[in-house]
């Protein structure tokens, strides 16, 4: 907080279940900075890691958010210069680069992060946020203020802060099933994009990047180079990972991701605990699999039965780690499963990051087939996609194959930069026109098809084949939705959720990658699988991709049912008509249509209506 109140104790409350073990508060000596932080303490548990941290006799403060897994090697460099520590905390050690080298020491870091410093020797507040966007940063500069948080809401508790939700951020959302970077569902709030730092000196906010991938970057060695060289990566991202003085453990999906993490993992800590959770639906259940993982590998592996009842509480008890809106039901069962998982360790392994890096979606299969089949007519398209629910009959089943063509078939109708856009989210831009009253279709006239990204689109005109559309996927799919569920639903519950897929090196390793080592004929994750090969078992190796989900299309039509009806009658403080929502729940009711993906993505807006929006004083609609 820069020029605006002193008072922080609502806002660093609201986020006291991401730090609940400490909590603190700094006033710079001309009471113009104040800066509120909580602690989940992983590393060095006394109070020597207290924060805010301070140095240069007071005049420098830091609040910081993640981990450091370099820290050992750059502790060892900074004690060798003669520098005395205090604590044991990787906190410390990015204070003291700071102070040797300038902001400048963004490069030397390793992990995780989000954070602020304060240096009171330039008047100059630095933002920083690593290098995928694991930690989230928002931050808004108004009327003189600038404010930041970890967590959109804890902006809006800020006393005389008045939310207004941005027009064009919804029609985003409700395309994609996320906000965009740098966008949030507010006006005038930014998130801070991956691997960039930001300035404010004075009044003057400037934002550098200090990370970014290289296009023109090629791998030089052979195939079998890059078998050992992705072996090395993988397991010193797992390695340094593994550093906590609190205990941890991995989640086990039974997929080949959190499979590969958990047998490197074992590699340096043998028997360590494994968890997941059993679906009573066979078709969403992939719990089988990770039991067959973990005797494999000889973990100490928990596994939670989870029933109907039990997300369905979630859902209607309002339990769910809301934030913005996001249009992923997962959300549901991760939170479940962290909240299993914070019972017995605070720190957990995931394996987030590899689909995206080693193209391991379905998507990827279709753009096989759909790059090929461009010179169909748009209009031909069309009349398949109509055509879709009188030839396949819509099923509950996870991925039916009326949910997967139609899927793809609404894909082709939309222009190929966008195509990838279409699969993964709910709305076209027409759909999502057609939802809103006429003052707010009047007020997004001139919108554009999945506003927010082109960046990101743009950007694979510079990458070699299709390397560029992983990069799309990396910047903005992984980023605002997966990398945002996992982060909330694992603070929700006090858990550090750790990556190693997204060492900053396996990124960097992978994209220099010719894309055909990592997708053809079909078959996704190329080089992963060869390497892990022998590793783990075969069935593992061979069988289909398989999201992370919850029967939710059957619910919405039995035990759900009045309850959706009821989320969806709130929307009009949106601008939508309720009505238009309603009229897509009694398609899906009838039988006439499976649309589980547009109905959660509205029951999740309506979800953030009602439990987030609402509770901050004068929030209220923008105009764009």
């Amino acid at each position: 907080m820069v020029n605006g109140s002193t008072d922080l104790t609502g806002m660093v409350e609201s986020l006291r279940h991401r730090g609940p073990d400490d909590s603190g508060f700094w006033l710079s000596e001309d009471k113009r900075v104040a800066l509120g932080h909580t602690r989940l303490a992983v590393l060095d548990l006394s109070l020597a890691g207290h924060q805010p941290m301070t140095g240069a006799g007071g005049q420098v403060a830091l609040v910081y958010n993640g981990e450091i897994y370099n820290y050992p090697d750059l502790r060892r460099t900074i004690e060798a210069e003669g520098c005395v520590l205090r604590s044991d905390s990787d906190t410390e050690i990015l204070l003291e680069l700071y102070l040797r080298e300038g902001i400048g020491c963004l490069n030397r870091l390793v992990g995780m992060f989000a954070f602020a410093l304060y240096d009171g020797r330039t008047n100059a507040l630095f933002l920083a946020r690593d290098r995928a966007g694991k930690k989230p940063l928002y931050w808004s500069f108004r009327a003189g203020q600038f404010v930041f948080a970890s967590e959109i809401k804890a902006l809006c508790d800020l006393p005389g802060f008045e939310p207004e939700i941005d027009p064009e951020a919804l029609l985003s959302y409700l395309q994609l099933d996320y906000l965009p970077t740098p966008k949030s569902i507010y006006k005038g709030v930014q998130k801070l994009r991956p691997g960039h730092y930001l300035c404010l000196q004075g009044e003057r906010v400037s934002i550098h990047p200090f990370w970014e991938l290289d296009p023109v970057h090629r791998f030089k060695g052979s195939y079998g180079d890059a078998l050992e060289h992705l072996d090395v990566l993988l397991d010193e991202a797992v390695r340094c990972r593994l550093i906590s003085d609190v205990p941890l453990g991995v989640f086990l999906s039974g997929g080949l991701d959190s499979s590969a993490i958990t047998y490197y993992a074992t590699q340096h800590h043998p028997r360590i605990k494994t968890f997941s959770i059993a679906f009573d639906d066979p078709s969403y259940d992939e719990s089988n699999y990770a039991a067959r993982v973990a005797e494999h590998l000889g973990t100490n592996h928990s596994v939670w039965q989870v029933t109907a009842s039990d997300l369905m509480g979630m859902l209607t008890e309002t339990q769910l780690p809301l934030d913005e809106p996001l249009g992923d039901s997962s959300i549901v069962p991760t939170f479940l499963l962290a909240q299993k998982t914070r019972q017995e360790v605070t720190v957990a392994l995931g394996g987030d990051g590899g689909d995206e890096l080693f193209a391991g979606y379905p998507t990827f299969q279709a753009e096989a087939i759909a790059s090929r089949c461009d010179w169909i007519p748009r209009f031909a398209w069309q009349a398949a996609a109509r055509a879709t629910d009188r030839l396949l009959k819509p099923s509950s089943q996870y991925l039916s194959p009326n949910f997967k063509m139609k899927q793809f078939l609404q894909g082709m109708v939309v222009e190929p930069e966008n195509r990838h856009q279409r699969w993964l989210g709910s709305f076209s831009l027409a759909g999502a026109l057609s939802l809103f009253n006429g003052d707010m279709q009047g007020q997004l006239r001139h919108a554009r098809a999945f506003g927010g990204i082109e960046t990101w689109g743009q950007d694979q005109l510079g990458w070699h084949s299709k390397n560029g559309l992983l990069h799309e996927y990396f910047r903005t799919y992984l980023m605002d939705e997966v990398m945002v569920k996992v982060d909330r639903a694992s603070m929700a519950a006090s858990l550090e959720a750790r990556s190693p897929f997204l060492d900053h090196r396996v990124v960097e390793f992978a994209f220099s990658l010719p894309y055909k080592w990592k997708f053809s004929w079909g078959r996704g994750k190329i080089l992963l699988k060869d390497r892990m090969q022998s590793r783990l078992p075969t069935t593992i190796l061979r069988r289909a991709k398989k999201g992370f989900g919850m029967p939710i299309s059957s619910w919405l039509k039995t035990d759900l049912a009045d309850w959706t009806r009821a989320q969806l009658a709130v929307l009009d403080q949106v601008g939508i008509v309720p009505q238009s929502a309603l009229a897509l729940h009694d398609r899906h009711l009838s039988g006439q249509g499976d649309l589980r993906k547009p109905l959660w993505n509205l029951i999740a807006l309506a979800l953030f209506l009602q439990h987030v929006h609402p509770k901050r004083k004068g929030a209220g609609f923008g105009k764009a």
